[in-house]
């Protein structure tokens, strides 16, 4: 008999899996026929080769804006610089020259990364088909930003992508776990959970961790859709042994945020604990990565979805009420053993 229910078990799997594949399939080929060419607009090549900037100014007013007013300086206006001289500054420096040699070694043909990133809004138009694609640019900010939304516009700052050994991401004394995530391979990752953001709608009123965690678990789910074919490892920036210990954890880990009474803590030093980047969760057990709040979150939405299968992927996005999706998804982990 055990045999008999081992068999059957495998048998079982076989066809669960077989219809998530044929679901995932069919999704794929429907986005595959939808009609998206982004437009990628090289601007970090275009500053370091103009003699005359008032002609970007012109050529590209609203990405131009956001370059020098808030990329580049901080968007503190009571101090802005005129940008123009701004310009001529950044690129005749001796050291951001360098960076910008860097960034067009490594970024020359960017073909690649536009094709991964034509495959991920295509999926996107799939999930929101009357949605407006962005412009895409590329420029670099000596490290100030990795991806930014704004309006109808993707920036993307190549400087935060240069592979986990440039040096200077060393000398600037950035984190380890950070630097592991400074890779070419995390720009699509990075821009879909750029611009993911700019779709969840917020509850001002609402700052406990649960709906933080929602809120982000909602942002996961969104990349997860986009781009379904990437590791969620690198999707969540955990590494895999990372992703083992919270699948394995779950139970625990959710019994520590019931235990300690964490869930409708509106403390922003306690949330930031629990939602946000670090290398681990201190309070946790050993293994636990930083930003679990935002792995646990993604469990409960997943299981939202599941309960209501029927719920589109725009909808979620417009919910704002965290308890309200955690009571439906009925989240209830259920502790593993070896």
């Amino acid at each position: 008999m055990k045999k008999i229910g081992v068999f059957l078990l495998i048998i079982g799997c076989f066809f669960v899996g077989c219809n998530c594949n044929n679901s995932q399939t069919k999704i794929d080929n429907k986005a595959a026929e939808i009609p998206v060419k982004l437009t990628v607009v090289r601007f970090d090549k275009e500053i370091f080769s103009s003699n005359d900037f008032t002609i970007l100014a012109k050529k590209y007013p609203s990405f131009f804006k956001l370059y020098t007013e808030r990329i580049l300086q901080g968007g503190d206006k009571s101090h802005l610089e005129e940008p123009q001289k701004l310009l001529t500054d950044f690129t005749q420096n001796k050291s951001i020259k360098g960076l910008y040699d860097t960034v067009e070694k490594i970024f020359n043909d960017f073909s690649i990364y536009e094709n991964e990133l034509n495959k991920a809004f295509q999926y996107h138009q799939y999930y929101f088909p009357k949605s407006a694609l962005p412009k895409v640019y590329t420029f670099i900010s000596e490290f100030g930003y990795g991806c930014i939304t704004a309006d109808s516009m993707l920036g993307i700052g190549l400087d935060m992508f240069l592979g986990e050994h440039y040096p200077y991401y060393f000398s600037l004394q950035f984190p380890e776990f950070i630097i592991k995530r400074c890779v070419p391979k995390n720009i699509i990752p990075s821009a879909m959970k750029a611009y993911g953001q700019s779709l969840i709608a917020e509850d001002n009123n609402k700052h406990r961790l649960i709906d933080k965690m929602v809120e982000s678990g909602k942002l996961m789910y969104y990349v997860d859709k986009v781009l379904p074919h990437y590791a969620d490892s690198i999707k969540m920036g955990y590494s895999g042994i990372q992703m083992l210990w919270c699948d394995f954890n779950e139970f625990k880990i959710w019994e520590f945020f019931i235990k300690h009474n964490l869930l409708y803590s509106s403390d922003m030093f306690e949330v930031a604990h629990y939602i946000g980047d670090a290398p681990v969760t201190p309070g946790m057990p050993p293994g636990a990565p930083g930003n679990i709040g935002a792995w646990v979150g993604w469990q409960i939405v997943k299981k939202y979805m599941n309960e209501f299968p029927k719920t589109t992927l725009e909808q979620l996005m417009k919910e704002t009420d965290g308890q309200k999706i955690l009571e439906a998804s009925h989240y209830k982990p259920v502790k593993k053993t070896q």
